[in-house]
């Protein structure tokens, strides 16, 4: 019995193991950026701008699922295991904000016309918009 307690612990130990995943970063300075035009800078901070919100879903999404298995892991040891914990989804995040930083320096360069997003700033009003909205 306790032969097949440890055996059914290190393989749920090796499962969780490959549970968490290695994050996909980009880099912030990429070569040919000082001579791309205005339109394809900005049409590029605009998918980078989507690709935050949509990690920002995953964010959300994987830590309800932490939350669950944590619970669940209170009664049962096993679903501790499968938490993801590696904060892939920061780490690619911060590499969107980085690029869209460099993109944006480049298109204040090229002297194109539009307004520059500063993240902290965006952090900021969120809770004043939500405020206001309810």
């Amino acid at each position: 019995m306790l032969k097949k307690t440890v055996s059914i612990m290190l393989l749920a130990l090796m499962c969780a193991s490959c549970a968490k995943r290695e994050p996909h970063t980009i880099m912030a300075y990429q070569p040919g950026d000082e001579n791309r035009s205005c339109d394809s800078l900005l049409s590029e901070v605009s998918y980078y701008h989507n690709k935050i919100n949509e990690k920002n879903g995953e964010v959300n999404d994987r830590t309800g699922k932490n939350v669950a298995l944590g619970v669940t892991g209170a009664f049962l040891i096993v679903p501790l295991f499968f938490m993801d914990l590696s904060g892939a989804e920061k780490t690619e995040l911060e590499s969107y904000k980085m690029r869209i930083e460099r993109l944006q320096l480049v298109a204040l360069e090229k002297k194109c016309s539009f307004t520059p997003v500063k993240f902290e700033e965006q952090k900021k009003e969120q809770p004043e918009n939500a405020k206001s909205s309810e």
